[in-house]
């Protein structure tokens, strides 16, 4: 079952076509889960926060489930769900104090189609500094650049969630107003603990053909 995020009050999303799991995870508790990114990203966008609903794994849509369940970052499972690459649009760039916040649009290469809405904050001074410029310069997704520096790390997912588009989301990621997104809230860790990032990532509900 879903449950809302109560410092919105925001109504729970509907969840359709999910199937069950008995492996289900724990449901995370509503008012210690930090999705400020998303909060951030809405009023930079001049809009309200999009109705949010936090998901068992077990309430997430096949297809998302099989995106979202993992920990080995979400570029690469992109590009395993749409058999292509990604392409990396920056919509917002900030940085402070040596933290990097960013909002991005993760697309597949060759036909165009958004894939995914990143917003993530990245700790520069926590990774060497080539990998610190190559994620400055907004190339490439922040994923395939810790793949080319062939620096470990782990995306753990803290939360699963379903996103109301509102109207800002709907033209984003090509998809109708009111339609349910999936994504998930995580942090990103290299290989000895250290945190790198940390994300919160709405899948366009888009796929491959």
């Amino acid at each position: 079952m879903s449950r809302p995020y109560m410092p919105w009050q925001g109504p729970p999303a509907r969840v359709w076509s999910a199937r069950r799991n008995p492996s289900q995870a724990p449901m995370p508790d509503a008012d210690s889960l930090d999705l400020d990114l998303l909060a951030r990203f809405a009023q930079e966008a001049g809009m309200a926060p999009p109705s949010v609903a936090l998901l068992a794994v077990s309430d997430l849509p096949e297809a998302a489930r099989g995106i979202l369940v993992q920990d080995g970052g979400m570029t690469q499972a992109l590009v395993s769900f749409w058999g292509e690459a990604m392409r990396l649009s920056v919509l917002d760039s900030t940085e402070s104090g040596g933290t990097l916040r960013r909002a991005v649009v993760l697309s597949a290469a060759e036909s165009g189609m958004p894939a995914e809405l990143g917003l993530i904050e990245i700790e520069l001074e926590r990774l060497p500094s080539p990998v610190r410029d190559a994620v400055r310069a907004g190339l490439r997704p922040f994923g395939t650049v810790l793949a080319e520096a062939t620096l470990p790390f782990r995306s753990r997912p803290e939360a699963f969630l379903a996103v109301t588009a509102n109207r800002v989301l709907a033209d984003i990621l090509d998809v109708s107003p009111g339609e349910e997104l999936y994504g998930r809230a995580t942090l990103l860790r290299l290989a000895d603990g250290t945190a790198i990032a940390r994300a919160v990532e709405i899948l366009s509900g888009h796929g491959p053909g």
